[in-house]
């Protein structure tokens, strides 16, 4: 993927859903007469001269006396109310009830911001194939729930879909600079029985993207953020993160991206988690973060990119590698917890900038190296725990043109490949510092090759 690109595929508006006759649910029995629909629900019903009478239950009419409220054109929902407060630049509404079961549908108003507060226990679910929450302004968006915050969201679509919208018409919100970014939080449970959990989008040039989430499951995308503008994207999850199908979190901009998960991250068919951009992007992970078909951690772009997973992080990938970044600035992987591939490396590595990897956990592969870094900077390569593959090298590093390519290491070792398999293809110095066992059963333990400029090798056994 090239450095700087954004990508992210736009979900679009599906249509409305049909809704529930009233006497279904309150379950009155209507006979006779002529029933009209509002908004999909019985609105109202004109008697037949000579027919039989009304028989309809207390809860039937309070249904019909609802629906009748909700038609096209009225407030989003009678689940949220209109909030009257002093700040003329804000559509604001908040959501009490303990219980909403219908999507709810929020658009600000010409140049005001939209803000949708819910009760700390309010629990909202819909069967139907609608969003749940979903928010459109051009001056920015906040989306709350209430501290602490222990309700759940649930919905067959997109859970909670924010969308900010360019803002450079009069006929868009009105003229002058943009406003405002997309803000989402909400400590409870998130699930999309068919589609996304999280989705944000900015498609403005300005504001920023910020999520902060427990657990969230999904089909799709867990957690999507796009930021088509020039403001940061900021995703903070501190339950389970489950995709099936799409990334468990992912995130493409233009400017910064800053990840951090406390619980587990897990995809079947994605990576886990995903970041590509064309500004810095810090990745930091404190729990298990897992992928069946693609990278466990997946980072790429422009700009500097940093990745750090703390001593209780495990990060493991059966179809691609455990973690892997690329890009042309400054590559940073740090690692404390545990690292594995089945199919692909460990760790990989790849840019024009320079390249930093230090690992003080595992660091495992079964048919790839353990550690592989390649590019045309520096780079540097330090190992305190156990490095090994099964049918490739222990740790492979192939730098190119006047950088340093510099390994020092504890146990690195490998089956069918080298223990440390090092190369320089420019003028800077090659270097390997051992300070525990490098072996390998079949090949060299340590294998070191340059290209005009100096090799050293120092071994304390």
């Amino acid at each position: 993927m090239a450095g700087g690109s954004v990508q992210g595929r736009e979900i679009g508006k599906r249509p409305r859903s049909s809704g529930v006759v009233a006497g279904e649910r309150g379950g009155g029995l209507i006979r006779g007469g002529r029933l009209t629909k509002a908004a999909g629900m019985v609105a109202s019903m004109a008697p037949l001269a000579g027919r039989a009478g009304l028989l309809m239950s207390v809860a039937a009419i309070g249904m019909l006396a609802q629906a009748a409220a909700a038609q096209e054109g009225s407030p989003p929902s009678p689940d949220c109310v209109t909030v009257s407060g002093s700040d003329a630049g804000v559509s604001e509404y908040t959501c009490s009830v303990s219980h909403i079961q219908t999507p709810q549908r929020f658009e600000a108003s010409a140049g005001k911001r939209l803000k949708v507060t819910l009760g700390s226990q309010t629990n909202a679910g819909s069967a139907g194939l609608q969003e749940m929450f979903y928010l459109k302004s051009h001056d920015g968006i906040e989306f709350q729930q209430l501290s602490p915050g222990a309700g759940f969201i649930y919905s067959a679509d997109i859970a909670i879909h924010a969308k900010k919208l360019v803002r450079e018409q009069a006929g868009e919100g009105g003229s002058g600079p943009a406003r405002g970014g997309i803000s989402i939080s909400f400590a409870g449970k998130i699930t999309s029985r068919s589609d996304t959990g999280v989705y944000a989008v900015n498609e403005d040039r300005a504001g920023d993207v910020t999520i902060a989430v427990g657990s969230v499951y999904a089909l799709e995308n867990a957690v999507h953020a796009i930021n088509r503008g020039t403001g940061a994207i900021s995703i903070r999850t501190s339950g389970t993160v489950h995709s099936r199908d799409r990334e468990g979190i992912s995130a493409s901009g233009s400017g910064s991206i800053s990840i951090l998960t406390s619980g587990s991250v897990y995809s079947k068919s994605g990576d886990g988690i995903y970041a590509s951009g064309s500004g810095a992007i810090s990745i930091t992970t404190a729990g298990t973060v897992h992928s069946r078909d693609r990278h466990g951690i997946y980072a790429s772009g422009s700009g500097p990119i940093s990745i750090w997973t703390s001593t209780s992080s495990s990060v493991h990938s059966r179809s691609g590698n455990g973690i892997h970044a690329s890009g042309s600035g400054t590559i940073s992987i740090r690692t404390s917890g545990t690292v594995y591939s089945r199919d692909r490396h460990g760790i990989r590595a790849g840019g024009s900038g320079s390249i930093s990897i230090w690992t003080s956990g595992s660091v495992h592969s079964r048919s790839g190296d353990g550690i592989n870094a390649s590019g045309s900077g520096a780079i540097s390569i330090r190992t305190s725990g156990t490095v090994r593959s099964r049918d490739r090298h222990g740790i492979y590093a192939r730098g190119g043109y006047d950088g340093n390519v510099t390994i020092s290491a504890a146990n690195s070792s490998s089956r069918s490949g080298d223990g440390i398999h090092l190369r320089g293809t420019g003028s800077g110095t090659v270097s390997v510092g051992i300070s525990g066992t490098v072996y390998s059963r079949d090949e060299r333990g340590i294998y070191v090759r340059g290209s005009g400029g100096d090799v050293m090798i120092a071994a304390a056994n």
